[in-house]
């Protein structure tokens, strides 16, 4: 199961340098499909790893996990569900930059 543990564990592992799925399974002593699997919910729920296929469709193929530019983390599935939020305040009483605020500090300490 994803945890917060092993999110942070990815994240770090990926962020000193691009890794392979293979490299990232042996570092949290999981297989392959399982970090496959971990690493795409990361990718969509999170957005701060992307991953590129190399040599796609054939026996050899590479799937490389790498730290995702800035310009990819300000579009991040987070900033979304913060801008539904907005839209869906119908009067100012409902918007509170505070709680905005709070979630995002939030976020960056689980980084």
């Amino acid at each position: 199961m994803l945890d917060n543990n092993t999110i942070k564990k990815i994240e770090s592992f990926v962020y000193s340098k691009p890794r392979s799925v293979q490299e990232i399974a042996q570092h949290i002593d999981k297989n392959w499909r399982t970090a496959d699997r971990y690493i795409e919910e990361i990718e969509t729920n999170f957005g701060t790893i992307s991953t590129r296929v190399f040599r796609g469709g054939t026996q050899g193929a590479l799937k490389i996990v790498f730290w995702a530019s800035v310009e990819k983390i300000s579009s991040s599935v987070f900033q979304e569900k913060l801008e539904q939020q907005i839209y869906l305040a119908h009067r100012k009483e409902e918007f509170s930059a505070f709680d905005f605020i709070n979630t995002w500090m939030i976020r960056i300490r689980e980084q």
